[in-house]
């Protein structure tokens, strides 16, 4: 097959010029092929930290091309996928066939690393593995990124990564904990020097957006937010007993697979102050948290990841945390030894994830207007100096 063959999605959002990444004479411009497995466009949330590290990547004045696969999964219906997920146009997509056989990642990945290949990039970046290895058999300076262990969710993944360690052409394996960064580093100790911490982030709110405390309506409600899906160990069930048991307070669950968002409505339909209002494109969820008081992150002892399978509690560094906390957001969140890597006292308040009597008086304290500001303000203070997706980006490569 020749690379004049290979589809490609579309470059140029409708009625936008592309624009010209920002420069910074300071850190040299780096070409980077960022290859993906993920569904994009989709509701996954792993395909928003794709797009986001990509345009963070681009802004930092790289050049970047994302690789991905042109799954039949996509959602249809987004015809400008830069606008869908609130990102800048400052990064190529290309999209490789993806074969409907039998192991069909493994084409895609000898696929994307010829094409990477082709395009003499000063570094591969991967949330595939398989790519990935591709990519060091073939001499291409490659960085993998990963957010769970490998070998508890993909033996032939795992099988390929101890064979690219000895290589010199892995120059970095980027973990989104320090959890993570310790499992690997027993498990691998040829690692040791070569694993970086990144954990996740969330773009920056403009000034302009309103982060007060959102009483649009003239009522006294306690507006209660969560953004994200609703898989198994995510919490939806203390949400529901909330609020039951707090009358005083609205609840706001935004987000989820539609099959998930059906059937957590006809299980709550009796509690008049819970709204599952469903999915909404990335690029508005800041616009429904700006209506809100206090978010949740009701993580339990285990989590389940895309297609409601797996656990990562151990391991998760959760895009919502980020975003609450660039939204100036007050935040009840369960007391994890993984959150507690980025959460402390000061920044939110944690809550033992099975004591419901604990969440409901933790959000009986937030109704105090004075006890959110300063919550609200030393999250977002935190959130600046350390979680951006621009810092985040520059962390990956420095």
């Amino acid at each position: 097959m020749s690379f004049m063959q290979l589809r490609r999605m579309p470059l140029e959002v409708p009625g936008h010029e592309r624009q010209s990444p920002a420069s910074d004479d300071s850190v040299p411009r780096l070409r980077l092929v960022y290859v993906a497995g993920s569904i994009i466009p989709s509701r996954a949330a792993n395909s928003i930290h794709i797009m986001k590290m990509c345009a963070a990547l681009g802004h930092n004045g790289h050049d970047v091309t994302l690789v991905i696969p042109d799954r039949p999964e996509r959602t249809q219906s987004v015809s400008d996928v830069f606008g869908y997920y609130g990102t800048d146009p400052v990064f190529r997509i290309v999209a490789l066939p993806w074969l409907r056989i039998p192991g069909r990642s493994l084409p895609f990945a000898w696929l994307a690393a010829r094409l990477a290949e082709s395009l003499r990039p000063d570094f591969v970046y991967g949330r595939t593995i398989q790519a990935c290895y591709f990519s060091v058999l073939r001499g291409i300076p490659t960085i993998f990124e990963s957010h769970v262990p490998l070998a508890e969710y993909d033996r032939v993944g795992a099988w390929m990564f101890t064979r690219m360690i000895p290589h010199a052409e892995l120059r970095r394996v980027v973990v989104t904990s320090d959890a993570l960064r310790r499992h690997y580093e027993q498990e691998y100790p040829a690692l040791v020097g070569r694993l970086r911490t990144a954990p996740d982030a969330a773009d920056e709110v403009p000034e302009a957006a309103p982060h007060e405390r959102a009483q649009h309506d003239g009522t006294d409600a306690l507006k209660v937010g969560y953004v994200g899906h609703l898989y198994r160990g995510r919490g939806v069930e203390l949400i529901a007993e909330l609020a039951r048991r707090c009358s005083w307070a609205e609840f706001h669950v935004i987000g989820g697979m539609q099959r998930d968002i059906e059937e957590w409505r006809r299980r709550c339909a009796a509690i008049t102050n819970l709204v599952f209002h469903g999915f909404c494109p990335p690029a508005q969820v800041q616009a429904h948290m700006a209506r809100l008081d206090v978010m949740l992150a009701p993580y339990q002892r285990r989590v389940a990841i895309y297609g409601n399978s797996g656990d990562t509690s151990r391991w998760m560094s959760p895009l919502k945390i980020f975003e609450y906390m660039a939204a100036r957001k007050p935040m009840i969140a369960s007391d994890m030894p993984v959150l507690r890597e980025v959460l402390d006292d000061s920044n939110a308040i944690l809550v033992d994830p099975e004591d419901v009597d604990a969440w409901q008086n933790a959000l009986t304290s937030l109704r105090d207007s004075e006890r959110c500001e300063q919550l609200g303000t030393k999250a977002h203070q935190d959130f600046v100096a350390y979680y951006t997706w621009r810092a985040r980006a520059d962390r990956v490569l420095e």
